[in-house]
């Protein structure tokens, strides 16, 4: 980006993080910005997202993931970030945080590009895991005191993924760019059988009509009715409700 470029889209980021209730310092954004550069100059030659446009992208993509932070419970320590994709909402949010991040993704050249990316930001915070999340569970159960899940898959599939990987009294985000009462119904009958109680449910608008996203807040209040994780692709496939 050039200097006059990089000045508007600073601007442009702080003026709609702030419309959202976030404020980022400079340095923050800078990095952020940074990321969707790397983004989409690797998205030349590996899929990544469908959105280049840069104006676009800052809303669609940094904003839609850094707002997520206002549902961070206070003294979080560690997140996770269910399919990463491009990094995003892990990223931003690692940035904006501090916290520990975790971020995975099933996809091995998506987990390739973003920890290039983490390793050119410097974020020694992050840590990319080429891994599904049923494996993950196994591996560090009962771990985060956030997972944070950005339309990556039916309510009643995320809640079942999130549920053996937080600490107790830990949170699950979910969030999407609209909720179907019949899915939010899902996944809350998925949340009884898991431990996990929905504690809120909210919608709000992005800047410049550029859509309303849905955020399911659930809190890990108890242990599973079954055994989990269950095998990889049950959630899936064959969801718990």
């Amino acid at each position: 980006m050039e200097a006059l470029e990089q000045n508007l889209y600073l601007s442009h980021l702080l003026e709609e993080a702030v419309s959202l209730g976030i404020g980022l310092s400079e340095d923050q954004a800078a990095a952020m910005l940074k990321h969707l550069s790397l983004v989409i100059e690797v998205n030349k030659r590996v899929n990544l997202t469908r959105i280049t446009d840069v104006d676009e992208a800052i809303t669609l993509h940094i904003v839609d993931s850094v707002v997520l932070r206002r549902y961070f419970p206070s003294g979080a320590q560690s997140f996770l970030d269910i399919g990463t994709g491009a990094g995003f909402p892990g990223i931003p949010l690692a940035i904006a945080t501090g916290a520990k991040a975790t971020l995975i993704d099933a996809t091995r050249k998506k987990c390739d590009a973003v920890a290039s990316f983490v390793a050119e930001l410097g974020l020694e915070n992050c840590t990319v895991i080429n891994m599904r999340a049923e494996e993950l569970a196994k591996v560090s159960p009962a771990f985060f005191d956030v997972v944070v899940a950005r339309a990556v898959a039916a309510g009643a599939t995320i809640v079942e993924y999130a549920a053996p990987l937080l600490a107790q009294g830990g949170q699950l985000i979910l969030a999407k760019g609209r909720i179907a009462d019949e899915e939010a119904a899902a996944a809350i009958k998925a949340g009884e059988i898991c431990g996990l109680e929905n504690v809120s449910r909210e919608t709000f608008d992005l800047p410049k009509d550029r859509g309303m996203r849905t955020v399911m807040i659930f809190k890990k209040v108890g242990e599973p009715k079954i055994k989990l994780p269950r095998n990889v692709g049950m959630a899936q496939h064959h969801p718990l409700a």
